[in-house]
């Protein structure tokens, strides 16, 4: 009997010690995960590019973090969350940071805004797209974001653009979608694939 009651002590100290132990390598890795954020600013300065507010956004506040190691994400949606959010904030500089150097982005045939495709670089997009949209809309924003992680690096983002005109003060709700490439961090490809018409006749009102 006494050697009976000694086993089950030592099988419960055994358990309780496994448990604590388990609790404490769970905390110290949520605790290092949970510190992995980094600030927009230790990778747009040095890019060359102008800190500045693009005048689509209204209110907009540049100086922000965001977790690029979100729990629950890759890191290839973590970029474009990261990217998305950036746009959201009126951080085009966030924005181009992200890209490579020889991106390769294209509008929708039928847009505008496809005459300058394929764009070349974090600079022709901002003078060929970011840049027009400023000066074409009273306001431009990105809805309903929802990220596709697919295959080749690749994540496709199903979303709508709302805006409204400057020119004539026409408002527009399309549906979209843009197909992103990634390699080693980097957006490498852009296609953008929107219900053009819905744009084209707000434009010709």
């Amino acid at each position: 009997m006494e050697t009976i009651k000694t086993f089950f002590v030592i099988l419960f100290f055994f358990a309780f010690t496994v448990n604590v132990i388990s609790q404490d390598n769970q905390n110290s890795i949520n605790s290092s995960f949970d510190n992995k954020t980094i600030s927009t600013s230790d990778y747009i300065y040095g890019q060359g590019y102008k800190e500045t507010k693009h005048w689509i956004y209204k209110d907009c506040d540049t100086d922000y973090l965001f977790d690029i190691l979100a729990k629950g994400k890759s890191a290839n949606l973590n970029v474009i969350d990261g990217a998305y959010k950036a746009f959201g904030l009126g951080d085009i500089p966030a924005v181009l940071a992200v890209m490579d150097a020889k991106i390769v982005w294209n509008e929708a045939e039928g847009n505008a805004y496809a005459d300058g495709n394929p764009y070349i670089g974090p600079e022709a997009v901002l003078n060929g797209v970011f840049t027009r949209i400023g000066e074409e809309h009273e306001y431009f924003k990105l809805t309903d974001i929802v990220l596709h992680e697919m295959s080749n690096d690749q994540v496709l983002a199903t979303l709508r653009y709302q805006g409204k005109l400057k020119r004539n003060g026409a408002i527009f709700d399309a549906q979209v979608a843009h197909l992103w490439t990634l390699k080693d961090g980097k957006l490498v490809g852009f296609q953008q694939y929107v219900d053009t018409k819905q744009l084209n006749d707000a434009a010709s009102k």
